[in-house]
């Protein structure tokens, strides 16, 4: 479905932030209001939950115009499920009655009364409800591995938004799923295996985390050591480990520095990044531990620390403790544009350029120059792995292969704030977790070219691996197709 905007901003639900909760009364009755509105046709009651700025703007007419068609097309809906990240964003997942098996998600934005301000069709939230076994089909893997690929095959006959990239899903020790589609390199042609490396982009943060766990084990840092007893120069205060490993550092974003302050005409490294924030210091954005917002920044200082204690760089770190004992003899930290060797068999990264009507390199693209003088950072990004490898590491990550289950039971714990409220967030992954939901623990990772998610059930022993290299718009709709053919 196309995304419906109106009134200040449509909140696209961000996958890191979803929140399953039983507290917000005002904003559940506001989307129930909605629906029921929509369901009969009532713009005026579709209007009632809005607050005042939104009644004042937003007319009857501009409602039905807007969902009228909607109705006539898909009929009436019911709420399956309803997700809040705050008091002010939230998604109801709706259930058309003329087409039961898709999955349509309304998000909205709320005032601090619950009452309406910006609402719209967005994305999936990755929440399913949880299944009995009785109620469950049985399948041969055969049998999945065609369903699957049925849903797959949506994704890949649209001559203008071709998926092109790598999938594997897994159960147990079996592989239920594997396909390659598209080109590694789309100008000489080469085709994808299932041995072609990818960027992994944020996916990277899932390796940082567990190696600050090895060092942890090693009895080399505590997660709420302060920072700068690693780095005594550190130019903020009270910030621990265990906060840049929660994303609740407050830390500025160093994306913003490095395009103010950073000279394009050279590669950027972590050190370089360090530097900017103890020559600018710019403002923090909350106290620690007051909040939880992505950082990108606090993965960067991560990898510092691991190089400051084990005297190792990065990658040295993660191909001795991760990568070889592993045998992920496909995974590598990988600076496609700053380092002279190249990689074998590595999907380069594509974006659709509409002028030229076809995918092309982001290098030469004035909006994507970060790609470049960025390629030297690591920690929140820089690692380059297959779907085979990937297999790998959640085989290793479930057998608690390279931490004690001890560690892996807290990195897979919603992190609380110090209001007491939990975040869905742990040590490198995202978590959703909840009584009648299937619990899941992932990462998302993108970049200009690349698309990625691992994404393990926790509960079922199964995973899927999905590794995009051409800026594919759909990602997150082909991920939670299968994902609720999985499941349910």
């Amino acid at each position: 479905m196309e995304k419906i905007t109106f009134l200040m901003l449509v909140v696209l639900i961000s996958s890191y932030s979803l929140a399953q909760s039983s507290d917000y009364n005002e904003q559940k009755h506001s989307i129930e209001t909605i629906v029921d509105a929509f369901n009969k046709q009532d713009y005026k009651l579709m209007q009632k939950p809005w607050g005042i700025i939104g009644k004042l703007i937003i007319s009857n007419n501009m409602l039905r115009k807007d969902f009228e068609p909607y109705f006539k097309r898909y009929g009436a809906a019911t709420i399956d499920t309803t997700i809040f990240s705050s008091i002010y964003n939230g998604t109801a997942e709706l259930k058309f009655n003329a087409y039961p098996n898709n999955r349509t998600f309304l998000t909205f934005n709320f005032n601090e009364k619950g009452k309406v301000e910006g609402m719209g069709f967005g994305y999936p939230t990755f929440v399913y409800r949880k299944r009995v076994s009785t109620e469950e089909p049985f399948l041969l893997n055969t049998d999945k591995n065609k369903r699957i690929d049925s849903i797959v095959a949506r994704y890949i006959n649209n001559p203008s938004n071709n998926f092109n990239g790598c999938i594997m899903v897994t159960s147990g020790d079996d592989i239920i799923y594997k396909n390659c589609i598209g080109y590694s390199n789309f100008d000489k042609q080469i085709t994808l295996n299932d041995s072609s490396k990818f960027l992994l982009a944020s996916c990277t943060k899932q390796f940082t985390a567990i190696a600050i766990m090895q060092l942890q084990e090693q009895g080399k840092l505590n997660y709420d050591d302060n920072i700068k007893l690693y780095l005594p120069d550190f130019p903020y205060d009270n910030i621990t480990i265990r906060n840049l490993l929660t994303h609740t550092s407050g830390l500025p974003d160093y994306f913003l520095l490095l395009d103010k302050y950073w000279d394009k005409t050279k590669i950027a490294t972590n050190n370089d990044v360090y530097s900017l924030l103890k020559e600018k210091k710019p403002r923090i954005q909350f106290s620690p531990n007051e909040y939880f917002i992505y950082s990108n920044t606090g993965y960067v200082i991560l990898s510092l620390i691991i190089e400051k204690i084990s005297g190792k760089t990065y990658n040295e770190f993660l191909v001795n403790n991760i990568f070889k004992p592993l045998k992920m003899n496909q995974t590598f930290v990988y600076h496609r544009r700053k380092q002279i060797e190249k990689l074998e068999n590595y999907a380069l990264g594509y974006v659709f350029s509409k002028d030229m009507g076809r995918y092309i390199l982001p290098d030469s693209l004035e909006a994507y120059n970060y790609v470049t003088y960025m390629d030297g950072i690591t920690g929140d990004d820089g690692v380059s792995s297959s779907i085979i490898d990937l297999k790998i590491w959640n085989e290793a990550i479930r057998n608690n292969s390279l931490v004690s289950q001890n560690s892996m039971d807290l990195a897979n714990t919603k992190h609380k704030l110090n209001d007491g409220k939990e975040i869905n967030y742990g040590f490198g992954v995202f978590l959703i977790k909840g009584q009648t939901i299937e619990n899941i623990a992932y990462h998302t990772g993108g970049w200009p070219g690349y698309s990625t998610m691992i994404l393990r059930f926790s509960d079922r022993n199964e995973s899927i691996i999905i590794l995009s290299n051409n800026d594919y718009d759909n990602f997150a709709f082909l991920v939670d197709e299968i994902c609720a053919f999985i499941l349910n």
